[in-house]
């Protein structure tokens, strides 16, 4: 149990016995039996990719992975098939036969001869190996290809959350400081490089005996270059950093002789405070020359950034040079403006051209003697309203009768008597 618990990256099957022993045994034969076969081998590189996630190991060997699933006196019989069988597939490759060429820089006749002799080659010889049932494994290092290439992702991108765009080189040794976790060990972290430079994700430069890496920008496809101010501003922060640690020690030691000298002199030991004084005189004279070199370093430092500020300022103008060059190009040019100048002028005269003859009556001609006629209808209307008005303002008169009137009566009309 105890070992089980030390041994995190252990199947679950880890702790029946009856299963174990039947994991442990032999591989059966693909033919005989298919399910069994091909159970036994995804469990086994199931558990050896977990494995090399847990323990960090990108690369191993077979005693190795013998030595990590080992069960008491017992090892996994299957382990050298498993390994056949997972470097047919592609899971895990020698180390020997890894290509750390990069392609943009690999010929045709490179590429020809790994793609259709190497390669074939490798795994012809693997099947012939594999049927025979020889197991000529020994020593050879297997890279466990989707390890490696986590172990790649975990380093790119811990670096760019650690260090800022502009501070993308780094030495190996401080870079293993910065991803220990994500690495383990040095061997490691080479192999990760190596790749991450195959892949043109990187690039390495040997500079005053030591090995710098330079990573690729976030987004940037392009594959990163060591130009020469890095390596100066590189140089140059490393000798400041090694000044002021200097600077600090001194002053520290300064004041430590001047503490002794203050205590020599309580105790009266004047011979021993003048000599711790000297001392310390001596030490003064190292702190002033340390700090003009650390003045000249920072001044010089300014200079760098200075020039590359500089730098990136005229490749911004280039730039915008480039573009507006390219903007004005063809129909932006400014003879195709004033053509289009021209155009729009003409097409806007036959535009008012149009709108005139579309607001103008057809028939304003005709309308004219039309207007005549209806004015004198007009006037001849108010002639007879007129004289109608003066008509009923004359007083009217009863009709003269045409016919005689009747005859009247010849009786005397009675008279009233009073």
């Amino acid at each position: 149990m105890e070992d089980s618990e030390m041994r995190s990256y252990l199947p679950g099957e880890w702790g029946d016995p009856e299963r174990m022993q039947v994991l442990m045994g032999p591989l059966p034969h693909r033919e005989l039996n298919h399910v069994a076969h091909t159970a036994r081998v995804t469990f086994w590189s199931a558990a050896i990719h977990s494995w090399c996630r847990a323990a960090l190991r990108p690369f191993f060997t077979l005693a190795e992975c013998q030595g990590a699933f080992r069960r008491g006196s017992q090892i996994p019989v299957c382990l050298p098939q498993v390994l056949q069988l997972m470097m047919r597939q592609g899971e895990i490759v020698p180390m020997n036969q890894l290509n750390f060429t990069d392609h943009k820089q690999e010929t045709w006749v490179g590429w020809g001869c790994r793609v259709l002799v190497v390669q074939p080659a490798h795994m012809l010889w693997g099947n012939v190996k594999y049927f025979v049932g020889l197991n000529t494994l020994g020593n050879t290092v297997l890279v466990c290809q989707a390890v490696l290439q986590e172990m790649c992702g975990r380093v790119v991108e811990t670096v760019w959350n650690k260090r800022s765009s502009d501070t993308l080189l780094i030495t190996l040794k401080d870079l293993h400081s910065l991803v220990r976790e994500a690495v383990g060990t040095l061997e490691n972290l080479e192999l990760v490089v190596k790749t991450l430079v195959a892949q043109g994700r990187a690039a390495t430069v040997l500079h005053h005996g030591t090995l710098y890496v330079k990573f690729a920008s976030p987004g940037d496809a392009a594959r990163p270059e060591v130009l020469p101010e890095e390596l100066a501003k590189s140089d140059l922060r490393e000798a400041r950093e090694r000044v002021e640690r200097s600077l600090k020690a001194l002053e520290e030691e300064r004041e430590a002789l001047r503490c002794q000298a203050k205590i020599a002199l309580s105790r009266g030991a004047k011979t021993e405070a003048l000599f711790l004084l000297r001392r310390k005189k001596r030490v003064d004279k190292s702190v002033v020359t340390q700090l003009g070199v650390l003045e000249n370093l920072v001044s010089w430092q300014h200079h760098l950034d200075d020039v590359e500020t500089n730098r990136q300022v005229l490749g911004a103008l280039k730039g915008g040079v480039e573009a507006l060059r390219t903007a004005l190009a063809g129909d932006t040019s400014p003879d195709a403006a004033a053509t289009t100048l021209d155009d729009l002028q003409q097409v806007l005269e036959e535009c008012e051209d149009l709108n005139a003859l579309v607001s103008s009556n057809p028939v304003a001609e005709d309308l004219t003697g039309l207007e005549d006629e209806l004015e004198g209808l007009l006037l001849a209307a108010g002639e007879e309203t007129r004289m109608t008005g003066e008509a009923e303002l004359e007083p009217r008169l009863p009709d003269v009768p045409t016919e005689p009137p009747l005859p009247t009566s010849t009786v005397p009309a009675q008279r009233l008597s009073l």
